[in-house]
């Protein structure tokens, strides 16, 4: 990955999620008062920063300090270039993929874009047409090949490099071809999910492509528009998160469509609680839809998917069965007691799409893949759930995101946000930890709350009340909630997930400085 710091740009760009940094070059502009005004002491500062925190997560990494990135001028990009240790650089500028006519208006206004001169710059139409008519030379097979580096979205923890395999990846093409999913060649897939995330390049981008899709492919997916995209391209087949479904539902012209094309609407990536889960199979049943909505569960580590409800095989509120090659199993806790059906433990995932280890991480690599006494490496997830006597499984939430109050007594956030999404005035919610002011430790469940646009602030508070007696009357005293607060919106990662170390971030901030 490139890292550039370039003190011209303006103070408005958003601070960048750490899981863009699988592409570069990235260009990174810091805003607050050490980086007002380009200065050259604040640009070392934070590149300082920079420096550490991509060596701390085993990036690998080249930087440059820019004064302007101006293809036009050459300059410090043609030293950048220069310094790049790589034997061929192919080059595809915006104004090469634009219409002749379009291209023409803009050279005559701004003047042709042009590289700087070196003999390993070869554009993509040139790098096209040097291989006309040639015959890619067999490869041979090679076992459990590195094929892909996929960084963790970071979301409860740091990001890390997860390093899959053509094997593995072959393997979950093979896990979905035979699920008993009607996937053909006259069948449409609606790829949303960015590549730089295991759900997007493995189950969005390989597997339609190897079971024979057409794919429409979204280079840079925008949530407000998934209804538009939908409307437009009508896919028979599609994977979202649950966020992109709850705008999909709160849409008015999709409200008023059928949705019969549908086969199968995939959701993953995210927890989906029990009330939200309801209510949009029910949106999508009164829609002409065949099937309810396809909930599945997976981690990057095990290439994107473990489980997942097809067809009529369903149960709500599971993530469904294991896939075909993947082999599911419920342990104690930091142990190798494998437990049996109903029994809460640790998620344990093992079989062929299991990566190769983290990227320059062995210590995180052992943590996570470990030896049984039997000899089988397990992926340990960190989810805690069980699996019923049919083989469902069930998921409670993130070990790392169970709260756990002064007492020791721990509380799961699913459970209160499935209550809480229940409630038809409710368009989205979140469930964090925040800190018992009371006591020196522990800490209590907090509640964000996005209601439905069409909510006047006047019925906040009797609807604060109404959530409120809704935990109270099904829950237990020390599993209630401690407080409440309504937002204009939840903050996401890149990918789509509720943010929810943004949320705990900002409350602590907020409230707790």
């Amino acid at each position: 990955v490139g890292v550039a710091f370039d003190p011209t740009f303006p103070d408005v760009v958003e601070p960048m999620n750490s899981a863009y940094m699988n592409y570069g070059p990235v260009v990174v502009k810091f805003t607050g008062s050490r980086g007002k005004g380009g200065s050259n002491d604040a640009s070392a500062e934070y590149m300082g920063e920079i420096r550490k925190m991509l060596d701390d997560n085993g990036i690998i990494w080249q930087t440059a300090e820019l004064g302007r990135i101006d293809l036009g001028g050459g300059g410090t990009v043609a030293a950048y270039i220069a310094e790049l240790d790589v034997d061929t650089i192919i080059v595809q500028t915006a104004e090469r993929s634009l219409p002749p006519m379009v291209r023409l208006l803009k050279r005559l206004k701004d003047g042709a874009v042009r590289l700087p001169a070196d003999k390993r710059i070869v554009y993509w139409d040139d790098f096209l047409r040097a291989g006309a008519g040639a015959n890619a030379q067999p490869v041979p097979y090679r076992e459990n090949m590195l094929a892909v580096i996929n960084h963790t979205g970071g979301t409860t923890g740091v990001p890390k490099g997860v390093m899959l395999t053509n094997d593995g990846m072959n393997a979950m093409s093979v896990n979905f071809g035979l699920s008993g999913v009607n996937y053909s060649r006259d069948n449409r897939f609606l790829d949303i999910i960015p590549p730089f995330a295991s759900y997007g390049v493995v189950c969005s981008l390989h597997v339609p492509f190897s079971l024979g899709l057409e794919v429409v492919l979204i280079p840079l997916f925008d949530p407000e528009k998934f209804a538009d995209m939908v409307r437009r391209y009508r896919p028979t087949h599609t994977l979202a998160v649950p966020s992109h479904y709850e705008r999909l539902m709160n849409d008015a012209r999709i409200r008023k469509m059928d949705l019969s094309f549908f086969e199968t609407a995939g959701s993953g990536g995210d927890t989906m609680n029990a009330g939200l889960e309801d209510k949009l199979n029910g949106f999508l049943h009164g829609r002409g839809c065949r099937y309810p909505l396809s909930q599945g569960y997976g981690m990057s580590e095990v290439s994107a998917a473990a489980c997942c409800n097809f067809n009529n095989v369903h149960k709500n509120g599971s993530v469904g069965i294991p896939l075909l090659k993947t082999t599911v199993s419920v342990f104690r806790p930091d142990s190798f007691e494998e437990l049996g059906y109903d029994e809460m433990g640790e998620i344990c995932i093992t079989g062929p799409t299991m990566m190769l280890g983290y990227l320059n991480n062995p210590e995180e690599t052992a943590r996570v893949m470990r030896r049984h006494p039997d000899g089988t490496v397990w992926i340990h997830s960190g989810d805690l759930g069980y699996m019923d006597a049919d083989g469902f499984v069930y998921i409670k939430g993130r070990m790392k995101r169970i709260i756990i109050r002064h007492d020791g007594h721990k509380v799961f956030p699913t459970q209160l946000e499935g209550i809480i999404g229940g409630c038809g005035k409710v368009e989205a919610c979140a469930v964090v930890a925040v800190r018992d002011r009371e006591r020196a430790q522990g800490k209590l469940p907090m509640a964000f709350v996005k209601l439905r646009d069409s909510i006047p602030r006047e019925r906040f508070q009797a609807i604060r009340d109404e959530i409120l007696a809704l935990c109270n009357a099904q829950l237990p005293l020390k599993d209630r909630l401690y407080d409440l607060a309504f937002v204009p919106e939840l903050p996401h990662t890149a990918v789509g997930k509720i943010d929810y170390r943004r949320l705990e971030d900002d409350y602590e901030r907020e409230h707790c400085a």
